[in-house]
């Protein structure tokens, strides 16, 4: 299995239902194809630049393993889904 990081940037302004959905759905996520490790939510933190308009962002952070043969596959799901979600304003995938 090959083991990835994430991190999310969230909208500072959301509700804690909102941001429990949004965690909720990128677990499922991962969950097809793999397995979730470990997830730190780091509260909310001032952003170096502005990011759509927000000095402020609500910061996810994910690590999880992906079976090698759905790597790819997976890694454009997950980044499909961030870019659909309207309550992520910035995101990146990293493989450890």
């Amino acid at each position: 299995m090959r083991e990835y990081e994430s991190v999310i940037i969230l909208k500072p302004d959301l509700s804690e239902q909102e941001v429990s959905s949004v965690i909720s759905k990128i677990e499922n996520t991962i969950k097809n194809f793999g397995k979730v490790t470990v997830k730190n939510d780091l509260a909310i933190k001032k952003l170096v630049c502005e990011v759509k308009n927000y000095k402020e962002g609500r910061y996810i952070v994910f690590e999880f393993k992906i079976k090698e043969k759905y790597s790819t596959e997976a890694i454009c799901e997950l980044e499909r889904v961030y870019r659909i979600v309207d309550e992520i304003i910035k995101f990146i995938v990293v493989k450890k």
